[in-house]
């Protein structure tokens, strides 16, 4: 959609993902936009993406992979051996993977991170400080579309508004590395959470 949206009003896209950001009010002559996702339901997505099984064993021919390895409810890690990955704090130091770390206060901690990411120590146990600091920042964002709600047709007809362009709809995204592998195996064995 943001593709279109620069088409038609003759812009420049800049676009951050998982790098440094320019944080919203840096340029006056600048639309920002952000999106942001349930930390929750992206945790669940990359355990079904990439922690059940192994991306590298659902695409490539593993070194250590038995050559007749397949998916299987029986070799699959349960959601909790996944989250047991996480080893917790230490101190005020996080232990556990990038994930989790990102998971916990996900979005004050990325706000208040002077370049986007939330892996600034300091900001691991939110305060009040870093919550007011963080809605400033949220605030200055001309735009913030929740991910979650792009399979939605009215929040998309409402995003299209917005810009002044007619129905075109949510373009098909690119495929991610395991993509068709990890959803072929969660197909073959369905995720039963209770």
């Amino acid at each position: 959609m943001l593709q279109k949206v620069v088409k038609k009003y003759d812009m420049k896209l800049v676009a951050f993902e998982g790098g440094s950001i320019e944080l919203p009010g840096t340029r006056n002559d600048t639309l920002y936009i952000t999106h942001i996702r349930n930390p929750k339901q992206r945790a669940l997505v990359e355990y079904k993406y990439s922690g059940r099984w192994d991306c590298q064993w659902l695409v490539y021919k593993h070194k250590r992979k038995p050559r007749t390895w397949e998916p299987t409810e029986e070799n699959a890690n349960s959601i909790e051996k996944w989250i047991s990955r996480a080893k917790g704090c230490k101190g005020n130091q996080f232990m556990g993977s990038k994930l989790w770390k990102c998971s916990s206060n996900c979005f004050v901690r990325w706000l208040n991170h002077p370049n986007g990411h939330c892996d600034a120590p300091e900001s691991y146990f939110a305060n009040r400080s870093l919550y007011q600091s963080a809605l400033g920042i949220a605030q200055k964002f001309h735009l913030i579309i929740q991910t979650e709600k792009l399979h939605d047709k009215g929040y998309v007809e409402l995003l299209e508004n917005y810009f002044g362009l007619s129905s075109i709809g949510v373009e098909t995204r690119r495929p991610m590395f395991c993509d068709a592998e990890s959803k072929a195996a969660n197909v073959a064995y369905p995720l039963k959470i209770s």
